[in-house]
Protein backbone atom coordinates (compact mmCIF):
# COMPACT_ATOMS: atom_id res chain seq x y z
CA UNK A 1 0.00 0.00 0.00
CA UNK A 2 1.01 3.96 -0.82
CA UNK A 3 0.21 6.21 1.11
CA UNK A 4 0.43 10.34 1.27
CA UNK A 5 0.87 12.38 4.30
CA UNK A 6 -1.72 15.09 4.94
CA UNK A 7 -0.27 16.93 7.33
CA UNK A 8 2.85 18.02 5.61
CA UNK A 9 4.73 18.56 8.73
CA UNK A 10 8.59 18.97 8.88
CA UNK A 11 10.25 15.28 9.81
CA UNK A 12 12.25 15.77 12.94
CA UNK A 13 16.08 14.34 12.94
CA UNK A 14 15.52 12.63 16.04
CA UNK A 15 12.47 10.19 15.78
CA UNK A 16 10.31 8.55 12.99
CA UNK A 17 7.47 11.10 11.28
CA UNK A 18 4.31 10.89 12.60
CA UNK A 19 1.37 11.74 10.47
CA UNK A 20 -1.43 11.67 9.13
CA UNK A 21 -1.85 9.11 6.29
CA UNK A 22 -4.56 8.84 3.30
CA UNK A 23 -4.46 6.20 0.60
CA UNK A 24 -2.70 6.49 -2.92
CA UNK A 25 -4.25 4.32 -6.04
CA UNK A 26 -2.99 1.19 -6.66
CA UNK A 27 -1.61 2.80 -9.82
CA UNK A 28 0.50 4.85 -7.70
CA UNK A 29 1.64 2.35 -5.75
CA UNK A 30 2.83 0.06 -8.76
CA UNK A 31 5.11 3.08 -9.39
CA UNK A 32 6.93 2.41 -6.43
CA UNK A 33 6.66 -0.31 -5.18
CA UNK A 34 10.16 -2.25 -5.63
CA UNK A 35 11.94 1.08 -3.98
CA UNK A 36 12.43 -0.91 -0.88
CA UNK A 37 14.36 -3.29 -3.16
CA UNK A 38 16.82 -0.16 -4.44
CA UNK A 39 17.36 0.97 -0.48
CA UNK A 40 21.11 0.48 -0.37
CA UNK A 41 22.76 -1.76 1.82
CA UNK A 42 25.03 1.18 2.72
CA UNK A 43 22.29 3.22 3.95
CA UNK A 44 20.71 0.22 6.03
CA UNK A 45 24.25 0.49 8.28
CA UNK A 46 24.09 4.50 8.48
CA UNK A 47 24.41 5.48 11.94
CA UNK A 48 23.42 9.22 11.17
CA UNK A 49 19.38 9.66 10.96
CA UNK A 50 20.91 13.16 8.67
CA UNK A 51 22.69 12.39 5.57
CA UNK A 52 24.25 16.14 3.47
CA UNK A 53 22.25 19.50 4.40
CA UNK A 54 19.29 18.12 3.75
CA UNK A 55 16.58 21.78 2.91
CA UNK A 56 19.98 23.92 3.88
CA UNK A 57 19.29 26.11 0.89
CA UNK A 58 16.00 25.63 0.19
CA UNK A 59 16.16 22.69 -1.86
CA UNK A 60 14.19 20.25 0.32
CA UNK A 61 14.82 16.72 0.89
CA UNK A 62 13.41 12.96 1.24
CA UNK A 63 12.35 11.46 4.41
CA UNK A 64 12.91 7.67 4.13
CA UNK A 65 11.95 5.13 6.61
CA UNK A 66 12.13 1.75 6.86
CA UNK A 67 10.99 -0.89 9.09
CA UNK A 68 12.75 -4.22 9.57
CA UNK A 69 11.60 -6.79 11.89
CA UNK A 70 8.88 -4.20 13.77
CA UNK A 71 12.14 -1.46 14.14
CA UNK A 72 11.47 1.98 12.37
CA UNK A 73 14.48 3.29 10.94
CA UNK A 74 14.79 6.62 9.04
CA UNK A 75 16.78 9.14 7.77
CA UNK A 76 16.88 12.83 6.22
CA UNK A 77 18.90 12.71 3.11
CA UNK A 78 19.88 15.81 0.83
CA UNK A 79 18.99 16.28 -2.59
CA UNK A 80 21.90 17.34 -3.57
CA UNK A 81 24.41 14.39 -4.67
CA UNK A 82 27.74 16.80 -4.05
CA UNK A 83 26.40 16.57 -0.50
CA UNK A 84 25.55 12.91 -0.36
CA UNK A 85 27.72 10.15 -0.46
CA UNK A 86 28.12 8.11 -3.87
CA UNK A 87 26.69 4.99 -2.53
CA UNK A 88 23.26 6.85 -2.50
CA UNK A 89 23.78 8.71 -5.65
CA UNK A 90 21.80 6.56 -7.86
CA UNK A 91 18.83 5.97 -5.09
CA UNK A 92 18.28 9.62 -5.10
CA UNK A 93 18.30 9.59 -8.74
CA UNK A 94 15.54 7.27 -8.36
CA UNK A 95 13.65 8.37 -5.93
CA UNK A 96 13.03 12.15 -7.78
CA UNK A 97 12.23 9.91 -10.85
CA UNK A 98 9.70 8.17 -8.76
CA UNK A 99 8.03 10.93 -6.90
CA UNK A 100 8.21 13.00 -9.84
CA UNK A 101 5.40 10.05 -11.50
CA UNK A 102 2.88 10.67 -8.62
CA UNK A 103 2.92 13.83 -8.75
Amino acid sequence: MLQEDTQDTYPSSSAPYSGTFVARSPADYTLVKDLIQQVPADLLREKSTVIGSPDAGDWGGYYVEVTQAGQRRFWLIDTQKRNLPAYLHAFVDTLEVRLDKLQ
